[in-house]
């Protein structure tokens, strides 16, 4: 394929007209090779910390669902801060992580089905990578499996799109909540 020559999409349509936006994550990629990889997260071993801490947005919810029971006010506010105080060290950890791995934000147009995203490699159509993609403000880490479908160049930039494989129910739940509310947000600014 030569530069500016676009593939013809193999996606089909109507999986292309789902629910997009873009939203700023960091983002790290791993070419694999024929070997069977079972979870993606295995090819980011400096990120596991940041994979960990995702994990506690469950956490959270459940925190909440039990801190909406407790009667006592001052019980219910301290339990509040000290979520609040958690939430901040564990972002304060990301931003350590994701500074010291030299990861860079950017523009990524996501939905649940895949992403595009710029990468400084050479790819071709059908490549696999393990992707992180660490989504700001938020810091919630999705390690996914995908494999390139097309790439284009635009403003100078290559552009490679992936199809995600075999999101879990749950990160496909969680990245919609994010996506949502990252349309939600760009409205109301």
């Amino acid at each position: 394929m030569t530069t500016g020559e676009q593939m013809k999409p193999s996606i089909p349509d109507d999986r292309r007209d789902s629910f997009r936006v873009e939203m700023n994550a960091m983002v790290s990629a791993v070419k694999v090779d024929g070997s069977r990889i079972v979870d993606a997260s295995d090819c980011f071993p400096e990120l596991h910390v940041m994979a960990l801490q995702s994990q506690s947005a469950v956490i959270e919810q459940e925190m909440n669902l039990i801190s909406d029971r407790i009667k006592d006010i001052a019980v219910r506010k301290i339990l509040d801060l000290l979520q609040q105080k958690i939430s901040l060290m564990a972002k304060l950890i990301d931003i350590q992580t994701a500074q010291a791995n030299n990861l860079k934000t950017q523009l990524i147009d996501i939905s649940t089905g895949g992403c595009s995203i710029v990468l400084p490699d050479t790819l071709e159509v059908g490549d696999r990578m393990a992707l992180a993609l660490i989504f700001t403000p938020s810091y919630f880490s999705l390690f996914t499996l995908a494999t390139l479908t097309e790439q284009s160049d635009r403003d100078g930039l290559r552009k490679y799109h992936f199809r995600f494989e075999n999101l879990l129910e749950s990160q496909q739940q969680t990245l919609l909540k994010l996506m949502f509310k990252a349309q939600t947000n760009l409205h109301n600014t």
